[in-house]
């Protein structure tokens, strides 16, 4: 019998200017099994955090290891990088993460291994992608109303790796400043960051729906060759605004990360309850998923 289990956690997208976001890592395992879950999404911003709990029934909430019982080793291209240590979230030392400064670089491949006492030693590999080649940018159509602003976002994407599939996200956000009141008689000038939901606009195979809030594509239609890419999406209307830069951030994925998110757009569009797709897991002897992905950041200032 198989149930899924959602496993809540914060992972820092590297891809969101200074915030978190929440992912649910879905994962369809049989019930009653005792084994360590693992999440990790990791490139060279955020560098490596690592989340570690157990694995639980799907009605009671997701179980914390102590610190103590859980040990870690990083390893760069099979030789070790180091012990990562745990830090915890808050003052009651719940649902920490084990972090290290560590950078990654792109085109090697980095493995973890987890111990627990009385469990099996769990393991996870994945190989930092190369960087995405962007030959140029800008905004290519630009419209106001009183209350929003309508962008277009071009660039010409140079995919050179003709021997093997490539897998790209697109995630977009502004930043802004306007002058706030504080008190009657005073204004300080306050800086935003928000992200914004992109619109495709361009003919791209394979394409995933992250929520709205990103969405991924292969090259399966320019492998070995440039593509041009137009993203839509609103932001705001200037006249109130001190400045405006949007940004799009185009990102090479690893293809575990694309699996991950592929099998779990299947298991979205599935009959949960009576027969989910299963979601890709690439971590042996437990479950969760160790994935990188490699930003690139595309800003152009509007105002």
């Amino acid at each position: 019998m198989k149930a899924t289990i959602l496993h809540k956690l914060i992972l820092y997208s590297l891809t969101f200017m200074l915030t978190s976001c929440e992912k649910d890592f879905l994962i369809d395992e049989f019930l009653g099994d005792n084994k360590t879950t693992v999440n990790c999404l990791f490139d060279k911003e955020n560098q490596f955090k690592i989340f570690v709990t157990q694995s639980s029934h799907p009605t009671q909430n997701t179980s914390t290891i102590a610190p103590q019982d859980v040990w870690i080793e990083l390893f760069e291209n099979d030789s070790l990088v180091g012990v990562v240590p745990y830090i915890p979230a808050n003052a009651a030392n719940s649902f920490g993460s084990y972090n290290t400064t560590y950078i990654p670089i792109e085109g090697k491949k980095y493995a973890l291994k987890v111990a627990r006492p009385g469990l099996p030693l769990v393991t996870a590999q994945d190989t930092m992608p190369t960087s995405p080649q962007v030959i140029n940018y800008k905004v290519s159509a630009y419209t106001t109303t009183p209350t929003q602003s309508n962008v277009q976002f071009s660039f010409t994407l140079s995919d050179q790796n003709p021997n093997q599939p490539d897998y790209y996200r697109i995630q977009t956000f502004h930043s802004y400043s306007l002058w706030v009141k504080t008190s009657p008689n005073d204004s300080s000038l306050k800086h935003f960051y928000e992200y914004i939901q992109p619109s495709n606009l361009s003919p791209l195979a394979d394409i995933i729906d992250d929520h709205g809030w990103s969405y991924l594509f292969s090259d399966k239609d320019f492998n070995g060759l440039t593509k041009n890419i137009i993203t839509g999406f609103q932001s705001l209307d200037t006249t109130k605004l001190t400045a405006l830069t949007v940004h799009l951030d185009i990102i090479k994925v690893s293809q575990n990360h694309w699996n991950y998110f592929q099998t779990l757009e299947k298991f979205n569009n599935s009959n949960k309850e009576t027969d989910p797709a299963p979601v890709f897991s690439n971590i042996a002897n437990g479950y969760g998923i160790f994935m990188s992905q490699n930003i690139k950041r595309l800003s152009v200032q509007i105002k």
